[in-house]
């Protein structure tokens, strides 16, 4: 089976996945308050956070792909910075944003967009949506809360929108003239009146990880939404950099020392990370981390990639996981 990966980056398919649509709280965007964060701080430079409560989401593993906020004023047609922006999701225990927003974030939460040298966001046209340029999708869990923050530096003021809000949405936020909030570790909280949020997904190649393992302990992956009687292989990386293995499926995950070992060694290490999908579309796969202390403070990143008649079929998400005392 470990032959399979010699090939890996040089099969070629197309996807076919539906997208559906997740609306928290509901598919309204005329209906709500309004609220200048984020897309309208009257600062250069802010972090925001709300939490996205399950019950409004997909009850099972899903990809999400694309976040989307609606337009709740006649304002500039443009959200724009000229420096860092990044918009992430993660899984959370929270039901509210406290404000610590550094304890907020689990430790290796997935960037959907990051970028250094400037972002543009479209806005939607008032009362709609329109979605975010992402570059990688998340893996829900189908059970959890999640949260979502954006944070940004060279906000163009002028270039601002208010966003709808609604009461059922928890957020907390910083800004100001004087402080560079892009890594702001306190700020403001509410309970409430958080932005009203779209998110896109598919249920297919799902691949889930913990946010946190402990040195010694066994890590153990998920993966849903497979194509019954492929063989898939999981790889793991230090890195989580863009790895293109087709024109239309990228992995986010660096060609280390790490990626070369968890497509080679195998048990008792890397555990079934190459096998055939069982009928249920379903399977598992388990890393032993091991009892390194020195390995503490380590992200490890995970993907998978699916193969049927000769061609890559599926590609996951990447998850991040950080390794703990």
């Amino acid at each position: 089976m470990r032959t399979f990966a010699v090939g890996l980056c040089l099969l070629v398919a197309a996807s076919t996945a539906s997208a559906q649509i997740a609306y928290v709280p509901d598919a309204m965007p005329s209906v709500g308050g309004s609220g200048n964060e984020p897309m309208n701080f009257p600062s250069t430079t802010g972090r925001y956070q709300q939490v996205l409560d399950a019950q409004y989401l997909p009850n099972q593993p899903v990809r999400f792909n694309a976040v989307a906020f609606a337009q709740a004023g006649l304002s500039p047609t443009q959200f724009q910075v000229s420096g860092d922006f990044q918009l992430r999701l993660a899984h959370t225990t929270l039901s509210c944003p406290t404000a610590n927003l550094n304890n907020n974030m689990p430790p290796v939460p997935t960037d959907l967009a990051k970028v250094t040298n400037g972002y543009t966001y479209n806005a939607p046209q008032l009362s709609g949506w329109a979605d975010f340029t992402t570059t990688q999708d998340f893996g829900y869990d189908g059970m959890s809360n999640l949260i979502l923050e954006v944070r940004f530096r060279g906000q163009n003021t002028g270039l601002g929108f208010v966003c709808r809000t609604d009461s059922r949405i928890g957020r907390a936020w910083a800004s100001s003239t004087s402080t560079d909030n892009f890594n702001a570790s306190t700020g403001s909280m509410s309970c409430s009146n958080g932005l009203k949020t779209r998110l896109v997904y598919v249920s297919t190649d799902v691949l889930l990880a913990p946010n946190t393992v402990q040195v010694g302990n066994t890590l153990g992956i998920g993966l849903s939404g497979l194509k019954s009687g492929d063989t898939f292989q999981i790889a793991a990386s230090f890195t989580n950099t863009p790895l293109r293995l087709t024109a239309s499926r990228t992995i986010h995950l660096g060609f280390d020392n790490l990626f070369r070992a968890s497509v080679t060694v195998g048990p008792p290490i890397f555990n079934n990370y190459v096998n055939v999908v069982p009928a249920a579309g379903r399977t598992g796969a388990s890393l032993r981390v091991p009892n390194f202390p020195a390995l503490a403070g380590v992200a490890i990143y995970h993907a998978a990639v699916t193969v049927g008649n000769g061609m890559i079929s599926g590609a996951t998400n990447t998850a991040g996981t950080m390794i703990i005392p």
